[in-house]
């Protein structure tokens, strides 16, 4: 009997000082101090990891083709290239959903537009040919339909976001102080720093919770002048104090929890 009380009063114990540190933890990161950051796009050759190659505008009727954004790419070594857009904007694909261009049929937006360049590689082992990928770049288009201001991006600030396992719709987002009261066009790009990490956070700010861990994600806002503003934080999985008794307690590791 005494061994059960012990047994019990341990255990009671252990489930206070788990609350405890749930609360502290919660409380530590919600005092993060953001360092947001900017650079224009003449400047943005300091960003390894990403930078705006070229800036496309089109107004009222234009057009821009795939072959016209290719004249820009100068990654060494491809031989081909697959060009596709974020916000799937104002693309024209043909009947083989292959994509031909951009047009201003939408109105006013700003989109981003990728270029992933290949090189083909001979399989003696099968034959063939294979692509392996060498590089991206990364070209900003800008539709303005009835000439009106699109406003500028002033600065960002990126906090710190806990969620919890299993939690749907779950979104990162920076906060973006314009530069005056009317707005702003704006791009949010999320890269985050290692694709091994978990949680998985999508380049459009979503996050996979159905695994918990901690990654560090660089999210990036860019303006229709082209002004790229970045900041980071850290996004973690967890489960909820409820979630880890049924895990750890009631064995939910057994059926899969």
């Amino acid at each position: 009997m005494k061994n059960l009380k012990k047994l019990l009063a341990i255990l009671l114990t252990a489930l206070v000082m788990l609350s405890i540190t749930t609360v502290l933890a919660g409380a530590v990161n919600g005092e993060r101090v953001s360092h947001a950051d900017n650079s224009i796009t003449k400047a943005a050759e300091s960003q390894d990891d990403f930078k705006i190659s070229k800036i496309f505008r089109l107004g009222d009727g234009d057009s821009l083709s795939k072959e016209e954004i290719l004249k820009y790419v100068d990654i060494e070594g491809a031989d081909k290239y697959f060009v596709s857009s974020f916000y799937l904007f104002s693309d024209v694909y043909d009947e083989d959903y292959n994509l031909l261009g951009f047009t201003s049929d939408n109105g006013n937006g700003i989109d981003l537009i990728t270029v992933d360049a290949m090189k083909s590689v001979y399989d003696a082992e099968y034959d063939c040919y294979n692509y392996d990928y060498i590089g991206c770049q990364y070209f900003l288009l800008v539709v303005n339909t009835d000439g009106e201001d699109m406003g500028k991006v002033k600065s960002i600030s990126l906090d710190d976001f806990n969620f919890n396992y299993k939690s749907e719709n779950a979104w990162i987002y920076p906060y973006v102080e314009t530069e005056n009261d009317t707005g702003a066009y704006w791009i949010e790009y999320y890269m985050i720093e290692d694709f091994s990490d978990i949680p998985y956070v999508f380049t459009d700010g979503s996050v996979d919770t159905f695994a918990t861990g901690k990654s560090n994600v660089t999210c990036y806002v860019i303006d229709a002048e082209g002004n790229v503003f970045k900041d980071d934080c850290t996004v973690r999985v967890r489960l909820s104090f409820l979630q880890w008794i049924i895990k750890y307690l009631c064995f939910g590791w057994l059926w899969g929890f």
